[in-house]
């Protein structure tokens, strides 16, 4: 069976906005999310879902870098198996 997989740019629309600057102690600066919008932890799960088992996630769609939040993707991303 195949695998298949997608970049989270294919879906700016169903994530919302997108983080670009950054502060000096590596923290992307926080902008409110847009109603409705899927939070990024969430896409994992969503991505499983569509069977879809590859998940490319550009640097502008990160609305945290800290560690912390690092590890909360990686883990909805193990959970998920994607």
């Amino acid at each position: 069976m195949a695998d298949f997989g997608i970049s989270s740019w294919s879906l700016h629309g169903l994530l919302g906005q997108v983080w670009y600057e950054e502060d000096g102690d590596r923290q992307v600066l926080q902008r409110g999310e847009p109603a409705g919008a899927l939070p990024l932890l969430a896409l994992p799960a969503e991505c499983a879902r569509q069977g879809i088992t590859q998940l490319e996630i550009c640097h502008f769609h990160f609305p945290r870098l800290d560690a912390v939040y690092l590890a909360e993707l990686r883990s909805a991303a193990a959970v998920a198996g994607v």
